[in-house]
């Protein structure tokens, strides 16, 4: 007898005996009392089961709650329940609708990022959900000075890089402050790989006489702005001795980007993560960013490690202790090493202005200029990238030219058998999006509409690799090519260096190609997800660019799957939910296709295909 059968009289047994889930069903209200009936009784009944996603096996007290997606129809939503001794739950005089199946108990997380909806009909009996649970790690270790002394009260961070639509981004799922020992801890790890970093910074390493100044008169904070008009960008002087220690991420890397990863398994207890904390002299960076009529702020400048990533960037970049609206800036507490000085701003018709910087938030509301009733108009972009070397002597008199942002123009080429109506020409545009936009600074949307005559021209774009986008203004208008100084650049990042006026883009009125997909399940039953990927090795460097040629598609408990695609080949890989995730690196691409299903898909085709799991 199979084991969905043998379950399916479990749980029949339990709703016909119900003292045996008196332990587990937490006690229900009577329904409340209604002027109407429901059109539909609510019969329908699921029961399943929780299990680790590891092992295989039941988890016991788990709480799962059954949630309406917005289509349960009539009767009450039941309450959470808890699982038996074999991870077992039932939920009986259920309505029919859309549920999801959310399970929590300390210790363990769902195992994907996701609640899979399950569509329950009107007296459906459904006997086989299951739900798996990850068991959460931990990563624990000490800290010590060059010295050998242990560290207290550093801030320890476990980063986690992930992607989210082909972008790749830096979490902080979970913070620690070392103790006396020097001894941290952080739990409730999901599985992954992880960047520790011991990230304290000294908040405001100022010299003794100004610290003094602070602590019995905030407000005289004020004058550092007045000195600052009369000193120049020296206006913040730091002590020589002072000493700092820098971020550091295990073992002893400067940058996330030539970091160890730690490696978490499910339910592991990773220890001896160690990290040796190097003291250095606190250096002092001044200059003045030139080139701007409007007045700048501190939210416009950035100092970075020079070959950072682009997700650890948001890390380890550092904010200025002082700017004034004039474009003079101080950075403190910087460590020896090679940065970039990175500067966006806009030019607007603002005058004036105050100082702003981390030392502002002294003053609260009461020091920061209050915000304009409405912002000025933007006349253009400007930015500036300056490399920089800080050695062990303060570095000073940094002048920042800025440069105005480039502009990538083109032709628009229409099907032969398309024309567009004057009133939809005016709703076609053309959009730049960058792929690597610069960590804290505020990247505007580069667009523009289509000229009468299919021409266009984007501007203020920030030197970068974009993708570039067209928005029809009817659905039947797809983009089919894109061809940059008549090289084939579909579906690539476009490198934007300078400006660019021969961008071609290509239309097509051929709708895309549809996938019909059904996964002959030979294995356990078990939540399953399609991913459908590009069999072009180049366009899997950078997912985001190409995000028109990746797809998870949920598979239904049917065992089927839809999405469209452009024409091209393909590979379709079927996994469980949980390794859904972050499947986008190019090393799980590599592993994915060896075992996955290829097809060639052909403009406008409706193809069906079979997918052994």
């Amino acid at each position: 007898m199979g084991t969905n059968r043998l379950f399916g009289l479990w749980a029949a047994a339990c709703l016909a005996f119900g003292s045996v889930w008196v332990s587990a069903q937490v006690p229900q209200s009577p329904p409340a009392p209604s002027s109407q009936a429901p059109a539909v009784a609510p019969t329908a009944f699921l029961a399943g089961q929780v299990v680790d996603q590891s092992s295989g096996s039941g988890i016991a007290g788990v709480t799962v709650d059954f949630i309406a997606n917005g289509g349960g129809r009539g009767g009450q939503r039941p309450r959470p329940v808890i699982t038996d001794a074999q991870g077992r739950f039932y939920f009986a005089n259920i309505a029919g609708g859309s549920y999801g199946i959310a399970a929590s108990k300390p210790g363990y997380a769902a195992s994907a990022d996701f609640v899979r909806p399950i569509v329950v009909g009107d007296g459906e009996r459904i006997t086989n959900a299951r739900v798996s649970l990850v068991k959460l790690g931990s990563i624990s270790g000490t800290l010590r000075d060059d010295a050998g002394e242990p560290m207290a009260g550093v801030t320890v961070l476990a980063l986690r890089r992930s992607l989210i639509n082909g972008r790749s981004t830096m979490s902080t799922p979970s913070r620690a402050l070392s103790d006396d020992r020097g001894v941290y801890r952080m739990a409730g790890l999901r599985p992954g790989d992880y960047v520790i970093c011991a990230c304290s910074r000294d908040a405001l390493p100022f010299d003794g006489t100004l610290l003094t100044t602070l602590a019995s008169e905030p407000m005289q904070l004020m004058g550092i702005a007045s000195r600052a008009l009369k000193v120049g960008a020296d206006a913040v002087s730091l002590d020589d001795t002072l000493r700092t220690f820098a971020p550091t991420l295990y073992p002893n890397s400067a940058t996330v980007a030539r970091a160890d990863r730690v490696t978490v398994k499910p339910g592991d207890e990773r220890v001896a993560v160690d990290i040796t904390l190097t003291s250095t002299r606190a250096a002092h960076v001044s200059g003045t960013v030139i080139g701007s009529a409007s007045p700048i702020s501190a939210s416009s400048i950035q100092l970075v490690p020079a070959g950072e990533s682009d997700e650890g960037a948001t890390l380890m970049r550092m904010t200025p202790m002082l700017v004034q609206p004039d474009g003079r800036f101080d950075f403190v507490n910087v460590p020896p090493g090679n940065y970039e000085l990175r500067v966006q701003t806009t030019l607007t018709s603002a005058r004036g202005g105050g100082p702003s910087g981390a030392a502002m938030t002294f003053l609260g509301r009461s020091g920061v200029p209050p915000p304009p009733s409405a912002p000025a108009p933007v006349e253009a972009l400007l930015w500036a990238v300056t490399p920089l070397t800080v050695g062990d002597r303060d570095v000073t008199g940094v002048s920042v030219p800025l440069r105005p942002g480039g502009f990538a123009s083109g032709t628009v080429r229409l099907p032969v058998t398309t024309s567009l109506p004057l009133q939809a020409q005016g709703r076609a545009t053309v959009a730049l999006l960058l792929l690597n936009p610069p960590s804290g600074l505020q990247v505007p949307a580069y667009a523009t509409a289509m000229n009468p005559d299919a021409t266009f021209k984007v501007t203020w774009c920030v030197p970068g690799r974009y993708r570039i986008l067209f928005n029809a203004p009817v659905p039947s208008l797809t983009l089919k090519t894109v061809e940059v100084g008549g090289v084939d650049m579909t579906d690539l990042p476009v490198e934007i260096r300078a400006d660019l006026s021969d961008v071609v883009l290509t239309l097509s009125d051929v709708p895309p190609t549809t996938i019909n997909g059904t996964v002959l399940r030979t294995g356990p039953a078990e939540d399953l997800t399609a991913l459908i990927f590009t069999a072009d090795r180049r366009l899997w460097v950078d997912p985001e660019a190409a995000f028109r040629r990746y797809r998870a598609a949920p598979v239904g408990r049917n065992g089927t799957f839809t999405g469209s695609f452009p024409s091209g080949d393909y590979f379709i890989a079927v996994v469980p939910d949980a390794q859904s995730a972050d499947w986008q690196e190019p090393a799980r691409l590599e592993t994915l296709s060896r075992t996955a299903t290829r097809i060639t898909l052909l403009d406008g085709q409706k193809q069906s295909v079979e997918v052994k799991r």
